[in-house]
């Protein structure tokens, strides 16, 4: 404490401090009871006038409000109480606490040791004390305060607007925040109108309180125009209040002057000839919270193989947002890629996407510019209505398998065992390998990479006297083998879609090698290969072209679930 001429009485005794601010304000200001002014002056306003460099005219100042922030000081509080002359005035403490902590005149928050209760006439701010306590059964609090009485002195009473202390009501509270966060105010909110809104205030800006009602005091404002969060509020009303967050303020804001931004645009323009869809513009926002959106293209786009007339989907969003688009195509989507357009010209295959009973389904992080071209083959042996076609379409669409010489698909031409080391190598991006085959009858070939690469990656053995029979029409079982190791080889793993054991085809189980009943249960089980029949599989039957066709895509779908 600073000299003090001889006008002054000493300070009391201050109590030991227990850490906790809060209570350690209300423990000083108990411990300063008793203590009076002499000749028009206190010790707590020496003090101000040392701590604020103000000169001598501090008896001019409140000294119930110097009482309150000497207490704060000597609790250790410092600048979370107002080192700033006009707090001395009581109306400027007010305002101070509602700016920087936390305030309000509503007296819906309870008071607790430590909050500043400021008294007044119909409002004003005219007196300050300190809360020592509370007693929410009987809603009456205890305050501590300088200049009552020429003393400092306690006194109790309810906590309403109403009740009098003298010939003044109380006006509100304010609590320094103690290095701690502004209490929350409880309330009955909805998150269903959390989202991003715009300030819609003509005038300055919009107010941003300490609690739901202009009772509370304003702890920002937020610029007309401005983009605002809010993560709940009481309705969309003009009478309602938000939870809102702007540039590091949160607080609570009337919705009245709140317009709820949508977190997407989506644009799709037609072309000026044929009326068909020529473009689809995705724009998502930054101010978006969530990770990624959901979102469905309101128009059928045209499946065609013509890049002219493929439309082109626009989707601009921030880097590492993920947006997950619905296309609904016109017709067969089998045969349809999405092609990644760079800047540079260059076309890539889109890595991610799906089809689904309407279209497809692709994900975009950050940006993107795509084109759906449809790019299978159409075979006259494989009409639009053929059980097959969108396999074929698929897999020839994507240079898995190809058409014969003669312009058909040869859907009903058995598979031949070089056929499938073929597929497979594709399937796995045609990797190049080094060295020979310990096979005399495979030959120097297209095919010879290939079987090369599977032999040196146990998909394939080959025969006891040294074969691989290339062109020899390859079995069901072995068709079903090769798969199998191929998924071992690769790494792969394929979920059981049914529990069906292999002994129940009853009447060929007995012509399923030994060796294969892995593979062949394998199968079933992945529901990759079906029998012919509830009894029979025909382990040593032949698959034709379209059959491979179609267990390709279903052991793409266990497998990537992309087809």
């Amino acid at each position: 404490i600073s000299p003090k001429a001889n006008a002054y009485m000493a300070a009391k005794p201050l109590p030991e401090l227990t850490g906790n601010k809060a209570q350690d304000v209300a423990n000083i200001a108990i411990s300063q009871l008793g203590y009076h002014e002499v000749g028009g002056g206190t010790v707590y306003g020496a003090w101000w006038t040392e701590v604020t460099n103000w000169g001598t005219n501090y008896t001019k100042l409140g000294w119930c409000s110097m009482f309150a922030n000497w207490c704060a000081h000597h609790a250790g509080a410092g600048m979370d109480i107002a080192y700033d002359k006009r707090s001395a005035v009581v109306s400027n403490s007010m305002n101070w606490l509602r700016n920087n902590a936390f305030a309000d005149t509503t007296l819906k928050t309870k008071p607790q040791p430590g909050d500043f209760i400021f008294f007044g006439y119909g409002g004003s701010y005219d007196h300050v004390a300190i809360v020592v306590g509370y007693d929410s059964a009987t809603n009456k609090v205890t305050f501590v305060g300088g200049n009552q009485g020429d003393a400092v002195t306690k006194f109790t009473m309810l906590y309403t607007k109403s009740a009098k202390y003298g010939s003044q009501t109380i006006s509100g509270i304010g609590r320094p925040n103690y290095g701690g966060s502004a209490p929350v105010v409880g309330c009955t909110c909805n998150e269903g109108f959390a989202g991003y809104y715009k300030c819609t205030t003509t005038s300055d800006g919009l107010n941003v309180r300490g609690g739901h009602g202009t009772g509370y005091s304003v702890v920002g404002t937020i610029p007309s125009g401005a983009t605002v969060y809010v993560s709940k509020a009481q309705g969309s009303s003009n009478s309602s209040w938000a939870h809102v967050e702007y540039n590091g303020i949160k607080g609570y804001a009337s919705m009245q002057y709140l317009k709820r931004q949508s977190e997407y645009d989506m644009t799709v323009t037609y072309d000026d000839h044929s009326g068909h869809v020529d473009k689809v513009n995705v724009t998502v926002y930054d101010h978006v919270t969530a990770d990624e959106l959901e979102l469905t293209v309101s128009e059928q786009l045209p499946v065609t193989s013509s890049e002219k007339e493929a439309p082109v989907i626009e989707v601009s969003a921030k880097d590492k947002f993920r947006v997950h688009l619905e296309i609904p195509l016109d017709s067969h989507n089998s045969g349809v890629m999405p092609m990644i357009l760079h800047s540079n010209g260059t076309k890539e295959i889109m890595e991610y996407y799906e089809a689904t009973d309407a279209g497809l389904r692709i994900t975009v992080t950050g940006s993107a510019r795509l084109q759906l071209i449809n790019k299978a083959i159409t075979f006259p042996d494989v009409p639009a209505n053929h059980w097959a076609r969108d396999a074929v379409d698929y897999l020839t669409s994507r240079g898995l398998m190809n058409g014969k010489l003669d312009g058909t698909f040869g859907q009903a031409d058995p598979i031949q065992r070089r056929t499938v080391a073929m597929m497979l190598w594709r399937l796995a991006g045609e990797p190049q390998v080094t060295g020979s085959v310990p096979f005399s009858d495979v030959k120097r070939d297209r095919y010879y990479m290939p079987i090369l690469w599977a032999y040196q990656n146990g998909i394939i053995s080959g025969y006891n006297d040294k074969t691989f029979r290339p062109e020899a029409v390859i079995s069901r079982q072995h068709f079903a083998a090769m798969l199998h190791r191929y998924t071992v080889a690769m790494g792969l793993g394929l979920p059981a879609v049914n529990d069906k054991d292999i002994r129940t085809f009853t009447e060929d189980y007995s012509k399923i090698s030994t060796s294969m009943h892995g593979s062949v249960q394998w199968a079933v089980n992945c529901g990759i290969i079906q029998g012919r029949s509830s009894t029979q599989f025909d382990p040593l039957g032949a698959t034709s072209r379209s059959q491979m066709a179609v267990i390709l895509v279903r052991f793409l779908r266990a497998n990537f679930g992309t087809v």
